[in-house]
Parts: structure tokens; sequence; C-alpha cells
């Protein structure tokens, strides 16, 4: 099956876009490209964090959990059970590593659970 890819080339005054790739790049470079000029990098991260603990974790954590957020690489999450917290500090790497592999690169280097 033969896929065409469209790339596009940001001017000042209009996005054009046209099948050859020469000096020309894709939506999602272009928007990764946005994102890093308008230092959004973070805030766009603390979205996918947030966004992968609600597709990872199972119904019984997100039922107990009333805070999650992410600064600095470092997941923070607020829970209701202190048997919960306990047993989510004691499989941080594992709970970092499930998360990380949804987001399909490593943002998160920790967790802290309270």
């Amino acid at each position: 099956m033969f896929r065409m890819e469209k790339y596009y080339k940001l001017n000042s005054n209009c996005m054009s876009y046209s099948n050859s790739n020469k000096n020309l790049a894709t939506v999602g470079e272009l928007v990764n490209a946005i994102i890093d000029k308008y230092r959004l990098r973070s805030r766009y991260d603390e979205v996918k964090v947030v966004h992968a603990w609600e597709n990872v974790m199972p119904p019984t954590i997100l039922n107990r959990t009333t805070k999650v957020s992410f600064r600095d690489g470092i997941l923070h999450v607020k829970v209701t059970s202190a048997p919960l917290r306990e047993e989510l500090n004691s499989m941080g790497v594992q709970v970092v590593e499930k998360l990380n592999e949804e987001l399909g690169q490593i943002i998160i280097r920790s967790i802290k659970v309270a």
C-alpha cells in the first residue's frame, strides 16, 4: 500500500503543503517546533503524563486519586487511601516504567505519592 505524506512549509504569511519533502517538515515536526519555540514543552509534557496516568491505572486506583500533577520530571500523586499510598510508594519504579512505556519516551524520573 502506498502512503502519501504531506510535508508543510511554514511561511510568515501562510502555511503551504507539498508532496515533496525537500526542505519541508511533517505536521508533527511543526507542532514540536512550535511547542519548543513558545516554551510550552513542560505544560505539554504535564498533559501527556496526566493522560497516561488515566490510561494506565486501573479504576480502583483512579477512584482513590484526588490530584495528579507533573513538574521537573517528578509525578506527584495524591490519594485518599493510606494502604494505596504505601503500595504505590513501594512500586514506584514499576509505575514509572509503565507510564514511560505508555508515553513512548522517558519523561517521568520519579513518583511522589501523598
